[in-house]
């Protein structure tokens, strides 16, 4: 997720949306008060937006006026102390909680909506990516699967069963979406070629026609 009080809006980051390449993207219109947490190990983003002289993480880490005893006493040494307080796929709900409630009314809220079909073939390949569970069938994998990840990806965008978000935009028409965001929040950078020189992964139909054999859909 990112708050960003410069810009004025809040990004919840669905699953298997395009959301590293939407992370950097975001981070990279952000100010110093804004709070962004970084791609985690992804590595290979680390360095693609190093490349890009983008800072992914703002105002994450804890500071000796809000820690605990210990907590000061990691900061002293030179560690850095993440603020549980945020999370990367943080719910709207959660937000909301926590931020004051005139930012939260007065920010533009959105998050990416994927085809679920999608969204769970990408859930799949990434589950099998670094494992040894090359037997584990898709179709296996959407019996025990389906209802968790469907669910938890609604859970970051609802709030008590409704749309907890200004706009949910559309991961298939994405570059006109996040285009017409920036408009509407009068943000001067070209969202288009920003994504377009930011793409951290690439998603083969290959896979996708396997799978259709596969399950004879």
């Amino acid at each position: 997720m990112i708050i960003s009080h410069l810009n004025k809006f809040i990004w919840v980051h669905t699953g298997k949306a395009a959301g590293t390449s939407v992370n950097i993207l975001l981070s990279s219109i952000c100010g110093d008060k804004d709070i962004t947490l970084g791609v985690g190990s992804d590595e290979k983003a680390k360095r693609l937006a190093e490349k890009l002289d983008i800072k992914l993480e703002r105002n994450n880490y804890k500071n000796l006026y809000n820690s605990t005893p210990k907590q000061m006493i990691q900061i002293l040494k030179g560690e850095k102390v993440l603020n549980s307080k945020y999370k990367f796929h943080q719910g709207i709900s959660e937000i909301k909680s926590f931020l004051p409630r005139k930012q939260f009314e007065n920010y533009f809220k959105f998050a990416i909506l994927r085809n679920p079909y999608e969204t769970l073939v990408s859930h799949y390949f990434w589950t099998l990516r670094g494992t040894n569970l090359t037997e584990l069938s898709f179709k296996e994998y959407i019996n025990s699967n389906f209802k968790k990840i469907i669910d938890n990806n609604r859970k970051i965008f609802m709030i008590d069963q409704e749309i907890g978000v200004d706009r949910l935009l559309i991961y298939e028409n994405l570059e006109t979406e996040l285009d017409e965001v920036f408009k509407l929040l009068n943000i001067e950078q070209n969202a288009v070629e920003l994504l377009n020189k930011i793409q951290t992964k690439s998603y083969t139909r290959k896979k996708m026609k396997q799978l259709d054999r596969c399950l004879k859909i």
